[in-house]
């Protein structure tokens, strides 16, 4: 049956919505949080990165995305921070 078979394809690869643990963009919906995102890599860089960066602290409710936000601030790339 192609049809059903392209109806099993195309819902297997549709993003779905997930409320436990980090998400894949490509699988997940998501809100793109790329302000947030570079200014926790600001804080974290500090005024001069020779001088060392500044401590933060993440603070929100179970669920809300702080480790998807950090793990996305770590892997910002150190050339973005000019």
């Amino acid at each position: 049956m192609p049809n059903q078979d392209k109806f099993i394809e195309w819902f297997n690869n549709m993003r779905k919505f997930s409320s436990y643990g980090p998400i894949d963009r490509a699988l997940h919906y998501y809100v793109p949080r790329q302000e947030l995102i570079d200014g926790a890599f600001q804080q974290l860089l500090g005024d001069d990165p020779n001088k060392g960066g500044h401590y933060i602290t993440v603070w929100a409710s179970r669920q809300t995305g702080k480790t998807w936000i950090m793990r996305e601030v770590y892997s910002c790339p150190l050339t973005s921070s000019s």
